[in-house]
């Protein structure tokens, strides 16, 4: 389901990803997590082959082929959970004897950085953002406060001041021999800069709803929280569709400015491929690449922000939108 999906996206995957881009030795709990997400992955895959050749879910046939399809329905978990064991078993017993070597950080350069630095900051800024633009719409004082200090703050200076922060200026102010990741600097200051505007635009999608619709909501009995979690985000959520898309295009364009503090990004890549003496002369071609590459990203991104307009739909006539 979505929810499993999600979960795993969220809490599994990104151990495995971690050791497999990062390599080096793993602790029993590393270990563990690495084999729960290669038994996410296949279950999930032969979840998704069983619906698409047969039209039934894993689940169906796994209740199926125990015998227990016509017993009671609380029978049903046990032989998923069976099933889901075997597979961590077997995804265990096979990646324990992985030993990838160990990547450090400062080797990553071209396309890929690209994306970890994007795909990162995009994932982290959103919920960021969201509770940004509640702690500034608080009751509390002292919440209302730091939000709207923090938002104007970082609103306030160019990207590339907060870089340089996080980046040259953080490291002066730690103790002696406490040297911090400088990727995972970078990654941090884009983070805090994309979390301060997507502020702003989920603050603006919460003023958009009516308040009368929290007075209905509250008038049937939904707290606080709930009205805001089932009235009002799903509605404010379709609305700020486009403004979140159009800041996640700027953030994918703007991962090209670390550049200017060493790392090889893909515009790095490709400038330095460019000063080789057997392409010195041919500077357009990739520019040209790099050009595409970011026309394909953000015009998917659009295309995508325009098929959950049409998916979630926003309240207007079709003629309007």
């Amino acid at each position: 389901s979505k929810a499993v999906i999600g979960f795993s996206v969220a809490l599994i995957y990104p151990f495995l990803a971690t050791y497999l881009f990062l390599g080096g030795e793993r602790g029993l709990f590393s270990q563990i997590m690495v084999a729960a997400g290669i038994m996410t992955f296949a279950a999930v895959e032969l979840h998704v082959l069983a619906c698409l050749v047969t039209g039934k879910s894993g689940r169906h046939w796994i209740i199926r082929l125990s015998g227990l399809a016509k017993r009671d329905d609380k029978f049903h978990k046990y032989p998923v959970i069976a099933v889901l064991g075997l597979l961590f078993i077997a995804a265990f017993a096979a990646s324990y004897e992985w030993q990838e070597p160990e990547i450090w950080t400062y080797k990553w350069g071209g396309l890929f950085l690209t994306l970890v630095i994007a795909g990162i900051a995009i994932a982290s800024a959103l919920p960021a953002g969201i509770i940004l633009a509640f702690g500034r719409r608080s009751r509390m004082p002292f919440i209302r406060t730091v939000s709207i200090a923090y938002i104007e703050l970082v609103r306030s200076v160019p990207l590339v001041t907060v870089l340089f922060m996080w980046t040259t200026m953080l490291p002066l102010f730690l103790p002696e021999g406490m040297l911090p990741n400088k990727l995972v600097s970078a990654i941090v200051a884009i983070s805090v800069f994309a979390s301060a505007y997507t502020a702003e635009i989920v603050r603006g999608g919460l003023q958009a709803i009516p308040i009368e619709q929290i007075e209905a909501a509250r008038a049937i009995g939904l707290s606080h929280w709930q009205s805001l979690r089932l009235v009002v985000m799903p509605q404010a959520l379709r609305l700020m569709i486009p403004n979140i898309v159009g800041e996640f295009q700027g953030l994918v364009k703007g991962t090209t400015i670390v550049t200017i503090f060493g790392f090889q990004d893909l515009m790095g890549m490709l400038r330095a491929v460019s000063a080789q003496p057997i392409w010195i002369n041919l500077f357009y071609e990739p520019m040209f690449v790099a050009a595409a590459f970011y026309f394909v990203a953000c015009f998917g991104l659009s295309k995508y922000s325009r098929y959950l307009e049409r998916t979630l739909g926003d309240g207007l006539p079709k003629r309007v939108r």
